[in-house]
C-alpha cells in the first residue's frame, strides 16, 4: 500500500501532575517530502529530556520524509519552580540607584514596592518533567503518529489512483509502438530482400562491394530492431505495477530504480525509432514517466 510522505495530525489531551494540577498538551505533527529522515523538534523546555525518546519512535514509524514535531503546554507556566529573589538583581539595582541619586542629587528613600516592580528581580525556573510525566506524554505522541500515518495513507491513495491510470496509459503506448514497429520492420525487411537479390543479380557489380552493401544494408535493419527494447519495457512496467500493489512499507526508493531502468528503454526506443509516429509516441511515455516520478517523490 502506498504511503505519502506528505501528513499532518494533531492531538490534544489533558495531563494531571504529581500535585493534581491539570495541564493540556498539544502535540502537533507534520511530515513534508524528503529524500531521507529528518526532524525539527520545538518542545518546552521542561520536554527536552524526552526528545531523543520522540524523534526514535518518529523515525522507527513514519520512514522517510521531513518531520515537524511541536508540543504546546496550557498553561504555559506549568512547569514553573517556586519563584525566589535573585539577590545579585536586587544588589545591581540598588547600586545603580544609588548612582542616579548621586549624580542627579536626587533625595528620597527605596522602598520595597519600588524594588518588587523591577523586571527579574523575582526568577522561576522551569523543571525538567520526571517519568511519570514521560508515561502520560509518551502515548499522546503515539497517539498522533497513528493519526498521522493514516492521513499520509488516505493522500497514498490518490497518488496509487493516478499511478494506476498513468501504467495503463503507458501499456497502450507500447503496444501501439510494438505493432507499428513490427510492421515498419517488416516492410524494410522485404524491401532489403529486393534490394539483396538485385545486387546479386547486378553484373556491373564487384562481389565484395556486394558484400558490402549487403552488410550495411543488414546492419541498417539490425538498428531499426526495437523488440529487445520493447521487451525489457514491458518486464520494467509489470515490475512497477508490482511493487505499487506490494504491502512492503517503503516502497519509494524500489520505484526510483524501476523508472531509471523504463526511462533508459525509452531513451533508446526513442532514438532507434524507424518512424515519427514511433518516435511521438516514445517521447510521450518518456512524459509519462517524468510525471510518474514526480509522484514517486513524495511516497515513503
Amino acid at each position: 500500500m502506498i504511503q505519502s510522505m506528505t501528513g499532518y495530525a494533531t492531538t490534544t489531551s489533558q495531563i494531571s501532575l504529581s500535585d493534581g494540577t491539570p495541564v493540556t498538551v498539544t502535540l502537533h505533527l507534520k511530515t513534508l517530502n524528503s529524500r531521507y529522515f529528518e526532524v525539527n523538534c520545538k518542545l518546552p523546555y521542561s520536554f527536552l529530556t524526552i526528545e531523543t525518546d520522540i524523534i526514535q519512535t518518529l523515525k522507527k514509524q513514519i520512514g522517510r520524509g521531513t518531520a515537524y514535531c511541536t508540543m504546546i503546554m496550557n498553561p504555559e507556566q506549568a512547569f514553573l519552580g517556586v519563584a525566589q529573589p535573585s539577590p545579585a538583581m536586587i544588589s545591581h539595582y540598588l547600586k545603580a540607584i544609588e548612582t542616579i541619586k548621586q549624580a542627579g542629587n536626587i533625595k528620597g528613600e527605596v522602598t520595597l514596592s519600588d524594588i518588587i516592580q523591577l523586571p527579574h528581580i523575582l526568577e522561576a525556573h522551569e523543571t525538567i518533567i520526571d517519568e511519570s510525566i514521560k508515561e502520560k506524554i509518551m502515548p499522546i505522541v503515539q497517539e498522533t503518529i497513528t493519526k498521522l500515518k493514516a492521513s499520509r495513507m488516505q493522500d497514498g491513495k490518490a497518488i496509487e489512483q493516478d499511478f494506476s491510470k498513468r501504467i495503463k496509459l503507458l501499456e497502450q503506448l507500447i503496444e501501439r509502438i510494438s505493432t507499428q514497429a513490427q510492421k515498419v520492420l517488416e516492410t524494410r525487411t522485404q524491401e532489403i530482400g529486393q534490394k539483396v537479390h538485385s545486387l546479386a543479380q547486378d553484373i556491373s557489380v564487384s562481389e565484395a562491394m556486394a558484400e558490402a552493401k549487403k552488410s550495411a544494408l543488414y546492419l541498417e535493419l539490425d538498428k531499426m530492431d526495437v523488440n529487445e527494447e520493447i521487451v525489457r519495457f514491458k518486464s520494467h512496467l509489470k515490475n512497477l505495477e508490482k511493487i505499487i500493489l506490494s504491502e512492503d512499507n517503503e516502497i519509494g526508493k524500489r520505484l526510483d530504480f524501476t523508472l531509471q531502468e523504463l526511462t533508459r528503454e525509452a531513451n533508446t526506443l526513442a532514438s532507434k525509432a524507424p518512424e515519427a509516429t514511433i518516435s511521438t509516441d516514445a517521447i510521450s511515455i518518456k512524459v509519462e514517466l517524468e510525471k510518474i516520478r514526480e509522484l514517486a517523490q513524495n511516497i515513503v
